[in-house]
């Protein structure tokens, strides 16, 4: 539940920011932007039926098939083609969740990642699961990728393995000559459910 007001609380901050920027746009010739957004993904790579199981082909003809990669990249590709000042961004929690996660860790959420055009990412409480030792390398997978992983909040002068990563506090994007601020906080309570190092 806490974290449920977390999440609101951020994304009511973002969505402040947006109407801020959509007034100065508006009287000075205006533009559109999209704001694309995922976040606890949990290495669901896959489509899903509607209660989070295995798509059947009994689903897919009954009640549907919902999320997975190929789906979402394909959704992103079109809308970011329908308006070129798209962002696509994650609010963290991609690992764990899945076996995927659990035989794979951080090499399949790195590749599955490198191919979802995110703009950039935060890291969620579960990036810090398998300590520095399971999120440097990751770090560097998504520097390789081009992402832009953001830790406003983070401090890792003093962890070896994550002080020499890319981890960035925050990344402007301009549009149209306006610069759009974005920064990516990291829950406080992930010292005490991670392991941060």
């Amino acid at each position: 539940l806490r974290r449920s007001a977390e999440i609101m609380n951020s994304f009511c901050i973002v969505i402040l920011v947006l109407i801020w920027c959509s007034a100065r746009c508006r009287s000075e010739g205006g533009f559109n932007i999209t704001v694309l957004h995922t976040n606890d993904i949990h290495s669901r790579f896959l489509e899903a039926n509607k209660r989070g199981g295995k798509c059947t082909d009994k689903d897919r003809y009954r009640d549907g098939c919902y999320g997975g990669v190929a789906r979402l990249v394909t959704k992103v590709k079109e809308l970011k083609n329908k308006n070129k000042h798209s962002f696509f961004f994650n609010g963290g929690d991609f690992f764990q969740g899945t076996v995927w996660y659990t035989v794979l860790k951080y090499n399949i959420v790195a590749e599955a990642m490198s191919r979802m055009m995110y703009d950039s990412v935060c890291l969620g409480n579960h990036e810090f699961d398998d300590g520095p030792e399971g999120l440097a390398p990751f770090l560097k997978r998504m520097v390789d990728a081009n992402v832009t992983v953001l830790g406003t909040n983070l401090d890792t002068s003093k962890e070896p393995l994550l002080n020499g990563t890319d981890l960035k506090k925050s990344i402007i994007y301009e549009v149209e000559k306006l610069k759009i601020g974005v920064m990516g906080v990291v829950t406080k309570e992930t010292t005490q459910i991670a392991r941060p190092g």
